[in-house]
């Protein structure tokens, strides 16, 4: 069993509460650190180096009293804190209280909460409560990936020993939703002496979450998610983090998936049934700069071009939302208006407006034209299905 460092100040006391009520309902051990409690003649730096070791996250309450302690002013302890880090250590800066904290270089570069710098103490209570809820439960996702990784053998990169990955290890992301298939990827990609798995998600959310905390090269990524579906989270990820590639993995067949996924910015599209050698092969692709599509899915570029490249002809893929797309899918199965919004809870007139938006969209002239043109749509759709 792991454990939780909460590192505080004697002005801080008072939130240190609030943040052992939020955090007490995890499983881990909390452990509390306070500089002017360390006894005299004890040796500060050992016992923080102990306490690190064997924990899974590191919560610091930053304040004017944090900034001067030993514990930034010592320059080991940040160093410890993010070879941590490297290692698998969550750490969170809370600014707890106004103070200077932008002049420390070591915290410009953490994820602080919250995320508009706006200290604690200056909140709301419920803005407060939030802001611990959340911490809570991303510290018990980081801890259940942990748990995951050890009940299946997959090491943590504290663990590697002698198999230390390469400083230019290429860093990978993985995104599923069924942990069997997320732990099974990360165990096959982190074999391999190049690639490094550096975090694990199971919906959108967390993935964004993470391609910020870890700043992976790739993101694979699944289309299926609970949140959002992966073709949202891919344009997400790439508008924010364009340093990031992300790479779709996923067990729908057809082009059109594999369009969507490269008109959302993803570079590349390797289904599930493929054999397992077959993805450090698309992650390498994409790393040197290539597309990579599963053999299935070839034809969703004529010649593999790039993704800008996909067409110049409007495709319900490229060009619709995805609402629009699925009232196009309807109308192609034979839905009157009436019955298309009845089925999506939609007024008349909104669906009234989505079809005249399609027809602008992919620059049909009429009604007739459009039921052709959804009719032929949707039937390529059941035949990539089956």
């Amino acid at each position: 069993m792991g454990s939780i460092f909460i590192s505080y100040s004697h002005e801080d006391d008072r939130l240190k509460e609030r943040v052992v009520k939020h955090l007490s309902i995890l499983p881990s051990r909390l452990d509390l650190w306070e500089d002017s409690r360390i006894k005299p003649g004890e040796n500060w730096y050992e016992r923080i180096q102990r306490e690190l070791r064997s924990a899974n996250a590191a919560v610091l309450l930053v304040s004017a009293d944090f900034l001067t302690s030993n514990f930034i002013l010592k320059e080991e302890v940040p160093q410890l804190l993010e070879r941590r880090e490297r290692e698998g250590l969550y750490v969170t800066p809370l600014i707890a209280r106004p103070c200077a904290w932008q002049e420390v270089t070591w915290l410009r570069g953490m994820q602080l909460e919250p995320k508009d710098g706006k200290p604690l103490s200056a909140c709301k209570v419920h803005q407060v409560e939030k802001i611990l809820a959340m911490l809570a439960v991303k510290i018990a996702h980081h801890e259940q990936d942990i748990a995951d990784r050890e009940h299946f053998g997959i090491p943590l990169p504290a663990q590697r020993g002698g198999s230390e990955k390469p400083e230019g290890a290429y860093k990978v992301l993985v995104v599923d939703d069924h942990p069997i298939v997320r732990l099974g990827v990360a165990q096959t990609l982190d074999c391999e002496p190049d690639l490094e798995v550096v975090g694990m998600a199971e919906d959108a959310h967390e993935a964004v979450e993470k391609s910020k905390a870890c700043s992976p090269d790739i993101v694979l990524m699944d289309i299926s998610l609970r949140d959002m579906d992966g073709f949202e989270a891919t344009k997400i990820i790439t508008q924010q983090f364009p340093n990031t590639k992300v790479l779709v993995f996923s067990m729908h067949w057809g082009t059109s998936y594999a369009k969507r996924a490269l008109l959302a910015g993803a570079m590349g599209y390797v289904l599930k049934t493929e054999a397992t050698e077959k993805l450090p092969t698309a992650i390498r692709c994409v790393r040197d700069g290539g597309i990579y599509l599963s053999k299935d899915v070839q034809g969703a570029i004529p010649g593999k071009a790039a993704p800008e490249d996909v067409s110049n002809v409007p495709t319900p893929e490229g060009c619709l939302s995805d609402r629009e797309r699925e009232v196009f899918h309807m109308i192609g199965e034979g839905y009157s208006t009436r019955e298309i919004a009845d089925k999506l809870h939609l007024s008349v007139k909104t669906v009234e407006t989505y079809r005249a938006h399609i027809k602008e969209k992919l620059g049909l002239q009429d009604a007739n034209e459009l039921l052709r043109s959804a009719i032929k749509w949707a039937s390529a759709q059941g035949e990539e299905a089956e």
